[in-house]
């Protein structure tokens, strides 16, 4: 692909766009490295390649519940379509705007994928106190306290599911950060993805 790019480039081919196929063969990780080549290929040859993200569903399926487990789950694919439902479908040139919506690398798209979609589709440019604090929590969190979170928001889904979970728990840091996670009945538009960023 990255050849193929060149070669239109060098014939004055400067507006591309290509999908990006996810939850097929691949990781969220890879699904990352991916849509940055795009990026570094408009920041480096000067070009406007739009990405479009595109969830593979296998034929026989009659709905859009496949999921690619275990590199895919609920809640990730959740936060991916979360974030291209802002951005209207398309991954937009700028290195800044990819940046703050898929995160300035493999790791810190991966939190954005654990993030509670209440502060997911409402980020301004900069972060703003509620990020900065469940982005606080979510770090104090060990390894295997952020599997557990995933897993719980994962397996109850559900309002009345959660507020069961959070009941139970027992780990006083997992059962405050599970908080984030309760549904916001919030009517407010996401600032971060406004168009006049590119």
């Amino acid at each position: 692909m990255i050849q193929k790019i060149k070669l239109a480039a060098k014939y004055g081919i400067h507006h591309l766009s290509n999908y990006i196929l996810y939850n097929f063969d691949d990781t969220p990780r890879d699904l990352w490295k991916r849509l940055k080549i795009n990026i570094d290929l408009n920041k480096n040859l000067g070009l406007q390649i739009y990405s479009f993200p595109m969830k593979y569903m296998p034929l026989m399926y009659r709905d859009r519940s496949y999921i690619n487990e275990p590199n895919w789950n609920r809640k990730f694919l959740r936060n991916v379509q979360a974030i291209i439902n802002v951005v209207k479908g398309a991954v937009m040139c700028s290195e800044d705007f990819f940046h703050r919506a898929f995160g300035k690398n493999e790791k810190e798209f991966i939190e954005i994928l654990h993030m509670p979609e209440s502060i997911l589709m409402f980020r301004q440019r900069e972060p703003q106190k509620p990020e900065e604090d469940w982005l606080k929590e979510f770090h104090d969190l060990s390894k295997g306290g952020q599997m557990e979170l995933l897993t719980t928001i994962c397996n109850n889904w559900s309002k009345k599911e959660l507020h069961r979970a959070i009941s139970n728990t027992k780990d006083g840091k997992l059962k405050n950060i599970l908080e984030y996670y309760l549904p916001d009945d919030s009517n407010e538009t996401g600032l971060f993805l406004n168009n006049d960023i590119r």
